[in-house]
């Protein structure tokens, strides 16, 4: 028993000391940045494993430039870490916004009975997942998370999310 707990405790210091290495060097740490997606029948769960962007302490916000006609801004909240803007045309449909900084964290996309679509938008891989009129893109690059959430046309939320990748 006295064996094993020595053998515990070299393991433990063995793997905290490639740890402390790998986060303290910039190459392994860039290397050691990313996204896991993982697709089941009932969602889909993008889990992000990064502390690049621990010393940034705001957002640098994008908003589309694109939005579809008769949608006017009824709501945008900008805060340290997120930016949300929520649109409504007329007859009370809305399209949600949101760019987020990248930390460690997970983001769930209920894909439940859907086919999830990925494309590209220029160089940009963007995720499409379409169910019950609603349509989700989803997308990141090295700083922020985006998505793009309504009840409306497809190609009317691509052009959104083109124009927040351009």
């Amino acid at each position: 028993m006295h064996h094993m707990k020595v053998a515990a405790a070299m393991l433990l210091v063995t793997l905290t000391l490639t740890f402390g290495t790998v986060m303290s060097v910039e190459a392994y740490r860039i290397r050691f940045f990313e996204f896991v997606t993982q697709v089941w029948e009932e969602l889909t769960s993008v889990v992000i494993h990064s502390d690049d962007n621990a010393d940034y302490d705001k957002v640098m916000t994008v908003s589309p430039s694109y939005i579809p006609e008769g949608y006017v801004i009824l709501d945008e909240t900008n805060i340290q870490y997120e930016n949300t803007i929520i649109y409504v045309d007329e007859e009370g449909t809305e399209i949600y916004y949101s760019q987020t900084l990248l930390t460690q964290g997970e983001a769930i996309l209920d894909t439940e009975n859907t086919v999830t679509q990925t494309m590209l938008i220029g160089s940009q891989e963007v995720s499409l997942i379409a169910n019950k009129g609603i349509t989700q893109i989803y997308w990141h690059d090295s700083f922020s998370s985006f998505s793009l959430v309504g009840k409306i046309g497809e190609s009317e939320l691509l052009k959104m999310a083109e124009s927040v990748i351009k």
